[in-house]
């Protein structure tokens, strides 16, 4: 495995890992959710399956997250999307005859699917676990809540409140939050611009950080296949069995043969 860094136009570090067999055809970009990192459990998962079934595979810390030098960058959406774009181009660059895959989980799948609504790029298929697909709502609550008076207090104070989300502390600003209130996923995806990409879903029947029932609604507003997996919550790994039928199902999804219908 090989560790290195990537360099945004702004001059923000991306830390990154790469597995990349000799005879891969596709390339996988791993990414994380909301309080993850490069190396976490679904990552290493994805360094065990993939590689020995002919995948390259690459991971990086969004913006704000992980103990490298991605924890100095901003957490902004747009920060998130750049970072992505980033380490597409890379991949593209770096194998350019490799196709380019998506694997991203909750918050990362927010992120990818905005990505690939918006922004021209070089992949064709996106698997989205426990898809954060109601991220605004999940953050800032219905429309016209009124923001927590302690939360408020200490953005007036710090300009940022701090997660503890996760393996370290994240900063989240108050630009982050308007960032989320200005990108409905439904809505950017009702309106995007490329259509050219293959989605695919799971989902875990008990998810409490998103209820399948947001997921199920989008996949089904969307024609989205998804999947769903019955006593299972977000993390997708209550049961030991679980994470191989995940990355079962990714492996079939990007083995598939491309349906003509980008917007699946």
């Amino acid at each position: 495995m090989k560790s290195f860094t990537l360099m945004k136009k702004s001059g923000a570090v991306i830390p990154c890992l790469m597995e990349v067999p000799e005879s891969a055809r596709d390339i996988i970009i791993m990414v994380h959710g909301f309080g993850s990192q490069k190396d976490c459990a679904t990552a290493q998962m994805l360094f065990r399956r993939m590689p020995p079934a002919g995948f390259g595979v690459v991971t990086y810390d969004q913006p704000a997250h992980g103990p490298d030098e991605a924890g100095e960058e901003l957490l902004l959406v747009e920060n998130c999307i750049s970072s992505l774009q980033t380490v597409d181009q890379f991949v593209a660059d770096e194998f350019p005859d490799a196709r380019v895959c998506y694997f991203s989980s909750s918050f990362g799948a927010y992120i990818t699917t905005l990505y690939l609504c918006q922004f021209p790029h070089h992949g064709h298929r996106a698997f989205l676990r426990s898809a954060a697909v109601n991220m605004p709502l999940l953050m800032l609550g219905p429309p016209g809540t009124e923001m927590d008076p302690a939360y408020r207090k200490e953005f007036d104070e710090k300009g940022y409140i701090v997660s503890d989300i996760g393996p370290s502390a994240i900063r989240i600003p108050l630009e982050f939050l308007h960032g989320l209130a200005r990108n409905d996923l439904a809505e950017r995806f009702r309106r995007r611009i490329f259509q050219d990409t293959e989605f695919e879903m799971v989902h875990g029947e008990k998810d409490s950080t998103i209820e399948v029932s947001f997921a199920k609604t989008f996949a089904e507003q969307f024609g989205i296949p998804i999947t769903v997996i019955p006593d299972e919550e977000h993390t997708l790994s209550d049961h030991p069995e679980t994470p191989d039928r995940v990355a079962d199902l990714a492996i079939a999804f990007y083995r598939r043969e491309k349906s003509g219908k980008g917007s699946r």
